[in-house]
């Protein structure tokens, strides 16, 4: 019945795995690919991978049969190479086998060497224990040494009282730890059914040895008084350290998790001896008075009567949850886990009887008078026992007298509530209440709450008059009440049993009567510890109780009849828990060993995480030296071009052709699909919960020892088992920790973290991938998607062949876009050339301002601020005439837009036309003079001055006024904006009307008498006289400026004296 184990492997365990080895490589391999099989997940001889076992072990029947007596017709040499496959396979298997064993041997030599190093150490504990209590006897001589050279002196303090000195002392022969009273009650807990385990750690929580538990009838005590019996050495009698108020802060620092060099620091800062942190239970120096007394009887301080713990033991009795306690205690700094253990020592109380003496002698005072005597029998048991010796004994609960109950005039109406324990009343304030204390109403209580109000007094007159005639007949007692009546009587029904058949089936552990099931409806139906406690304070007939309560209290009658029948039903199904536990771990162990051996396994990995490297090359995922495990998940989702196509298809494809060996991995981790449903948690809980149900079992059985009951078979059934389930569960728990182990590792390698990726999670990741690993081989062999993947290869070889046609276009439009800027380059050196040459003949210095009014100009025509007959007037403006005529068929080249070339270049047409015109003009107007002045001024000249009477009048020429470029021109410019703005009076209708005039003559629209008229018309005479030579600065053309001239000098002779004309 015991679990498969390593030391258990033999021949025949090789012998099976052969087989099944030899029948999986034949039916099981998901992934083969023969060449009579048309899939990797088609079995090679057709059988389904779900088959059952029978159905195999036919199989196996049958191939024998076909082994032993082949067939004629067959081909000797075909059979021959079947069966040389077959025993390569078989050696394959069985090597496959010899590896295992090698790696359970290893495993097992591994937990060999634990152990023997944990008995190694065990040993040394008890050497070392064994040597401190050799240290103990020769300290305790010497102190007797030292006690009789004392007693020898003088004695300087006064002698202790008898009292103080003599203790209880046992009646010489000692008493059983089961009797004794420090260990009875531990021993009332384990009859009760509670763990031994569970015992001890309270035992050792209050200081009492725990090994006395397993020798129940072990002496402890003699003749001799044993050493808390004597007296104690006297006491400093001074403050300890610690409740100094001045070293009190300093200790409470010390709780908090301050460094202690750091408290000493803070202690040497404020002047005290920082030495004295290391000795906090130390007199402090000079506290001790000589009136002391000689000797002190040690009080031991319970934990609840302390009073750091003692307000968390009340709230505890008004009913606050203890693990809410837990966390205040935890809060206000102090040990939670002493909630549990309220008679062990509080851990705030002075050191016990030998730490005071040894104080004693630390502070300086003198040793006792009396010697120490130490029992013999008493060095046997440990420091444990010792201690709780001095422990007061818990009181005993007071046992309440049974309260007597009212009875009411009229049947009334039932309040159903939860009655208190008796046994746990006087712990709670229901002890120091006293309902008879209370005022009540009766005859308004009965009124409202009578059963039936309307016949109330018609039925108590009917029974009245039949209990007067009849006798009364005895009413059925029910305890419970209806639900719960109702409930425990439908599972008594389903029994078919009495309860003298089931207690008898229980003391005789007759599984046969009594099943997991039956077992299962005992556990769920038995009484409470309320119900038993009103069974067990029912004092009246038990004849008139009610069926559910004659069943319970029969069955109670059974010692411990709760853990019992626990007990019992975990010895019936721990083989099948065992088993179904042990199968889980097989298949975690199975499924991690095939993962971490599968090589066939990373090379998929190695193809993967080259693929995605290479799709995150430009990206910061790309150049990962691995990936996570969940990107498997993600390959069958990332879609091609062709939606029907993912990644997973194409790593298919990449592996037929580069690798195809490695398709079939997934025949060697077969079994993922069955671990991916196990948990090792819930294989922990599963340990844990079995450890704990045999912890209970073994604490019955000690219990039950001494229960002495015809036809018990308890102790004798359940010893053994006991025993052989310990070994069961030791075995088991060794394979649980070889496989956490093992797992680990395994998701380690993977980069992951084990205490986040359970087996259910990482086998399921693995199963998802094999499983559309398997569909995505199955669909590229289709017809489908073979022809999906030659229209591929037909487009992508199109596109290549357009691509390389498109890249040789590019390269004829970049060569000749090459060639077009190198002849902008020439065209665009050739302007900025012609523009210097202009500029350093005409405006010498000025030529970069000239060819920055130049690339102005450009750049407004570039961005359609001005038209091209514009762009033409500026560039003649900036450059004169001619030299305008060369620039602006340049010009025209270097734009790309055609458009505006063609419109550029008609304007230029029309400004070579207007040029022509201009300079046929000029020649008739050259050398041109004044007009002679008219007759009115001819008659005024012959008014004047006789001496000019007689003279002629000689037309004056006009000299030319210097045009201003550049920066010069621009503030010229702006100086007559602002000047005729402010002779507007800043009316901007006029200045666009002035803007437009000026505009007009500068493009020959209106002539310079015309413009002059406007002038004359808009400003004051004396302004305009002002104005005129300044816009005749700002014209370029000599032509214009001569007739703006003119025209101000033939309406205005004076001016012709003025300089500069």
């Amino acid at each position: 019945m015991s679990p498969v184990s390593v030391d258990g492997v033999g021949v025949a365990d090789v012998d099976r795995g052969n087989n099944r080895g030899f029948r999986d490589s034949l039916t099981s391999n998901l992934m083969v690919i023969d060449e009579n099989s048309g899939s990797p997940t088609e079995p090679t001889d057709g059988s389904e991978d779900d088959a059952p076992v029978e159905q195999e072990s036919e199989d196996d029947a049958e191939l024998e049969k076909k082994a032993e007596a082949p067939e004629a017709d067959e081909d000797p040499a075909a059979k021959a190479k079947e069966y040389e496959d077959m025993v390569a396979q078989l050696q394959a298997e069985n090597e496959k086998l010899r590896n295992r064993v090698e790696k359970f041997k290893r495993k097992i030599s591994e937990a060999e060497r634990r152990r023997l190093e944990m008995e190694e150490e065990h040993a040394r504990a008890v050497s070392e224990a064994t040597a401190a209590a050799a240290a103990a006897a020769t300290a305790a001589a010497e102190a007797q040494a030292i006690n009789r050279s004392a007693s020898e002196r003088p004695a300087q303090v006064a002698p202790a009282p008898a009292s103080a000195e003599a203790g209880p002392t046992t009646n010489g022969t000692g008493v059983a730890a089961k009797d004794h009273p420090d260990y009875l009650k531990y021993f009332k807990l384990l009859t009760m059914g509670l763990p031994a385990e569970q015992v001890k750690m309270k035992m050792q929580a209050a200081g009492v040895d725990p090994s006395m538990l397993d020798d129940p009838d072990a002496i402890i005590g003699g003749t001799a008084p044993s050493t808390e019996s004597t007296s104690v050495s006297p006491a400093a009698g001074g403050i300890l350290v610690k409740d100094d108020e001045q070293y009190a802060k300093f200790f409470k620092l010390l709780k908090m998790g301050m460094p202690s060099e750091q408290i000493k620091l803070k202690m040497s800062a404020s002047g005290l001896n920082p030495d004295l942190l290391d000795t906090p239970d130390a007199p402090m120096p000079g506290s001790s008075s000589a009136g002391a007394p000689a000797t002190a009887s040690i009080q031991v301080i319970t934990v609840k009567e302390d009073p750091a713990y003692e307000k968390f033991f009340k709230l505890v009795k008004m009913g606050m949850p203890p693990e809410q306690v837990k966390m205040k205690m935890s809060a206000a700094d102090l040990n939670a886990d002493l909630l549990d253990t309220p008679d062990a020592p509080s851990p705030n109380q002075k050191a016990a009887a030998a730490g005071g003496a040894s104080n004693g002698l630390l502070a300086g005072l003198p040793p006792p008078t009396e010697a120490v005597k130490v029992d013999p029998s008493a060095l046997k048991a440990s420091s444990a026992s010792k201690l709780s010796k001095a422990a007061p004994k818990k009181p005993e609960e007071p046992q309440l007298p049974k309260k007597e109950t009212v009875k009411p005039n009229v049947e009334l109406r039932p309040l159903f509530w939860t009655r208190v324990p008796v046994n746990v009343v006087s712990s709670t304030v229901w002890m120091k209440l006293n309902d008879s204390h209370a005022e009540l109403d009766v005859d308004e209580m009965e009124w409202m709450f009578r059963k039936n109000p309307v016949e109330a007094a018609k039925k108590m007159d009917e029974k009245k008059k039949e209990a007067e005639k009849v006798p009364a007949q005895p009413k059925e007692v029910l305890l419970f009440d209806p639900k719960r009546q109702q409930n425990v009587s439908i599972a008594i029904a389903r029994f078919k049993m009495s309860s003298e058949d089931i207690k008898n089936a229980i003391y005789a552990l007759d599984g046969q009567k009594l099943g997991s099931e039956v077992l299962n409806v005992l556990i769920s139906i038995s009484p409470t510890l309320e119900e038993i406690d009103m069974l067990k304070n029912y004092d009246g007939d038990v004849k008139l109780l009610g069926n559910v309560e004659k069943f319970f209290l029969d069955l109670l009658t059974i010692p411990r009849y709760t853990q019992r029948i626990k007990c019992f039903r975990y010895k019936l199904q721990f083989e099948n828990r065992i088993l179904e536990t042990q199968a889980q771990l097989d298949t975690l162990v199975a499924a991690t060993d095939q993962v971490t051996e599968s090589d066939k396994f990373r090379r998929v990995l190695e193809h993967i995480l080259a693929i995605g490297n290479y799709l995150n090359g430009s990206t910061p995922r790309g150049g990962a030296y691995g990936f996570k495990l969940d990107t498997l998940m993600k390959l069958h989702t990332l879609k091609s071009v062709d939606p029907r196509v993912t990644l997973m298809h194409f790593l298919l494809r990449q592996l037929e052709e580069k690798a195809p060996d490695v398709i079939t991995f997934a025949g060697e981790v077969p079994h993922i699909v069955e671990a991916k449903r196990l948990s090792l948690d819930q294989l922990r809980a599963d340990l844990s919960s079995y450890n704990t149900e045999l912890a209970m079992l073994k604490g019955q059985v000690g219990a039950s020892k001494n229960d002495h009951i015809e036809g018990d078979k308890f102790y004798e059934v359940m010893t053994p088992f006991a025993k052989d389930a310990e070994e069961v569960l030791e075995e088991l728990g060794r394979d649980f920790n070889g496989l956490e182990t093992s797992y680990q590792e395994l998701v380690s390698s993977f980069g992951e973290d084990p205490r986040k990726v359970g087996p259910m999670e990482f086998f399921s990741i693995l199963d998802e991938f094999v499983t559309e690993f398997k569909k995505a081989y199955r669909q590229n062999q289709t017809k489908e998607y073979q022809a999906i993947y030659e229209e591929a290869a037909a487009a992508r070889a199109a596109a290549e062949a357009e691509k390389a046609e498109q890249l040789k276009r590019e390269a004829e439009e970049r060569q000749r876009q090459e060639e077009e800027r190198q002849q902008n380059s020439a065209t665009y050196a050739e302007i900025m050339s012609i523009i210097t040459a202009w500029a350093g003949k005409h405006s010498p210095g000025n030529e970069d301002t000239v060819i920055g009014q130049y690339k102005d100009i450009s750049r407004s025509f570039g961005m359609d601020e001005i038209t091209a007959d514009e762009f033409c007037d500026h560039v003649r403006q900036c450059v004169g005439s001619k030299c305008a005529s060369k620039i602006i068929p340049n010009s025209a080249k270097l734009l790309s837009d055609e458009a505006k070339q063609n419109a550029l270049l008609e304007a230029l047409a029309r400004f070579k036309e207007q040029v022509k015109k201009e300079k046929e003009s000029k020649k008739q107007q050259r050398n041109s003079l004044v007009s002679p002045p008219s007759e009115g001024r001819e008659r005024a000249g012959s008014s004047s001055a006789g001496r000019r009477r007689n003279k002629v009048v000689v037309p004056l020429p006009i000299k030319d006024i210097e045009p201003v470029v550049g920066e010069e021109a621009q503030l010229l410019h702006k100086s007559i904006l602002e000047s005729v703005l402010a002779a507007f009076g800043g009316d901007t209708k006029k200045m666009k009307s002035f803007t437009s005039h000026t505009r007009k003559y500068g493009n020959e629209q209106i002539t310079a008498h015309e413009f002059y008229q406007y002038l004359m018309d808009s400003f004051d005479p004396d302004f305009v006289g002002r104005l005129v030579p300044d816009l005749a600065r700002l014209l370029q053309d000599s032509e214009k400026r001569h007739a703006l001239i003119r025209a101000l000098c033939e309406s205005a002779p004076g001016w012709a004296k003025f300089a500069g004309l």
